[in-house]
């Protein structure tokens, strides 16, 4: 399932660099929590740290972690995953 939250980090740094042309100066670090359940589906997503002020841009990437669908099933109840995010480095 790691392999897959990595893999589409592609669609974080999409949304990042579109985020620019409405905040030039978003920059930062985020790390996310995934809850993902027993099915492989995305439950709960929170932010477990960032130093990122702009609130919009950081329900805008769990938004789109949220939507994410199957990530693989597991032989596990629910499984937690930290992700962290670098933007503007």
């Amino acid at each position: 399932i790691s392999f897959i939250i990595n893999q589409h980090s592609s669609e974080i740094q999409d949304c990042y660099h579109d985020y620019l042309k409405i905040s030039p100066t978003v920059r930062g670090r985020m790390i996310v929590r995934i809850i993902v359940n027993r099915k492989g589906q995305v439950d709960q997503v929170t932010i477990k740290e960032s130093d990122i002020k702009d609130d919009d841009f950081k329900n805008r990437i769990v938004k789109i972690i949220k939507k994410w669908g199957n990530l693989g099933q597991g032989n596990f109840e629910n499984k937690i995953y930290l992700q962290e995010y670098v933007f503007g480095e």
